[in-house]
């Protein structure tokens, strides 16, 4: 594990821990980190940015008064209230990072998962200041898979860093995990183009449906105190 401020060390300087699960999804340390570092209680709202069908807020479901999942795409939508329908602190929104539709500083926590690259940063701060509390915590998190280059395509630049935490202020986090996972599954959940080349390299000249993987979450939690 990984902690530092807006420092440039490489994947290979990184301290890290390993964990194994059965499916490719966010790395349970993770998301534990996230719960004990944030405080997320029953007193808090959070709200997850493109939010899709729900894979990182369902995370959250259990410990939060109040999760909203904000995403543009209806399918993805109706997608996550068939999932989450019985949970009463599951609110879906027809929004975007530009606009939630959440009233003003009501917000304890912003989650985004990968959805981030589809974000205009200008837009989505101006955004967030206006629905996260003084105290509030960002938290930006992606998988990636560990074949992929992460030195020359980290998603999460320390400019960008900057311009989402203010302050220069944050912890950046890497958790290495396998996972056992099948080709059509991995192909859905890595839409980039050089993931999908690293994925179809994996399954090359293999007669297994599933096989075990190595992946990387990429964590970044702060209080950007807008």
């Amino acid at each position: 594990m990984l902690i530092h401020e807006n420092t440039n060390l490489t994947l290979e300087e990184c301290q890290v821990t390993e964990e194994v699960i059965l499916e490719w999804d966010y790395s349970r340390d993770a998301i534990e980190y996230i719960h004990k570092r944030t405080g997320l209680n029953k007193g808090m709202i959070l709200a997850d940015i493109n939010s899709g069908t729900g894979n990182l807020a369902r995370h959250f479901m259990k410990l939060a008064n109040t999760v909203y999942c904000i995403e543009p795409d209806r399918e993805k939508r109706q997608e996550a209230a068939e999932r989450f329908w019985k949970n009463k602190n599951f609110i879906e929104i027809n929004g975007t990072a530009n606009c939630t539709m959440i009233g003003r500083q009501s917000v304890d926590v912003i989650t985004c998962g990968s959805g981030i690259s589809d974000c205009e940063e200008h837009a989505a701060i101006r955004e967030f200041r206006r629905i996260l509390k003084d105290n509030g915590w960002l938290i930006l998190i992606e998988n990636k898979l560990l074949m992929d280059n992460l030195t020359k395509s980290d998603p999460y630049p320390p400019e960008l860093m900057s311009f989402y935490y203010p302050h220069n202020i944050w912890e950046r986090l890497e958790y290495p995990f396998r996972f056992f996972a099948d080709r059509e599954t991995l192909l859905g959940i890595c839409p980039h183009a050089s993931s999908q080349q690293n994925i179809e390299k994996l399954f090359a000249g293999r007669k297994e449906e599933r096989i075990i993987g190595e992946g990387i979450t990429i964590l970044h939690i702060g209080q950007p105190g807008y």
